[in-house]
């Protein structure tokens, strides 16, 4: 099934969720982690590779409007085929704004939301199997930040003033990962987490 047709099915879900008058407004903070799949598309296309990705977020609800901002620690890996496989371990700093419609009966909701994300660099290696070296010495120049834009579906679980959350999202880069190569990445992302709902 394409990421379009789930997005489509999804939204369908959150129209036909009713809207009840016991979260018409929430707030919660909390922490999440996870794992991501992570390739470069544009100009040589790369192997994916497996990360981790993990941090806190503040959610905020009123009515089906919800908006959610994360700071996240997220390593990416792809593998290089350019001179040899060359797997490329990337950290980031990651800071998403993301806004969108939350619904349901107030023990499971659904949220479909979207939203640009900031993702500060704090470290690029790149590892020939023989020795690691840091990026621009393996002759990848990279940024300092980048920019992407995200999309995702997260369905949690309201027991109490607990929240249980999980959290499917697809990160697609806007700007090329390096000065000196085409490509921008795309990172499949699943993540669980738990949060504590503030008193309103």
């Amino acid at each position: 099934m394409s990421l379009r047709r789930v997005l489509r099915l999804s939204f369908l879900v959150l129209i036909l969720l009713p809207a009840s008058e016991a979260r018409a407004q929430f707030g919660a903070v909390g922490v999440k982690g996870g794992v991501n799949w992570t390739s470069l598309n544009g100009g040589t296309p790369t192997e994916g590779g497996n990360g981790f990705i993990g941090g806190i977020f503040a959610v905020g609800q009123s009515g089906t409007i919800v908006a959610q901002f994360e700071v996240l620690f997220s390593k990416r890996s792809f593998v290089d085929p350019i001179g040899g496989p060359t797997r490329v371990d990337e950290n980031f700093i990651q800071i998403p704004a993301l806004f969108g419609l939350r619904g349901g009966s107030g023990t499971m909701n659904a949220m479909l939301y979207t939203g640009p994300s900031l993702s500060i660099k704090t470290s690029c290696n790149a590892d020939n199997g023989v020795i690691e070296v840091g990026c621009r010495t393996a002759g990848l120049v990279d940024k300092g930040s980048l920019w992407s834009l995200i999309a995702g579906f997260a369905l949690d679980f309201q027991m109490g003033r607990v929240l249980l959350i999980f959290d499917g999202r697809y990160d697609n880069g806007l700007t090329s990962e390096f000065e000196n190569r085409d490509g921008k990445w795309r990172s499949w992302i699943f993540m669980a987490g738990i949060g504590y709902l503030m008193p309103t």
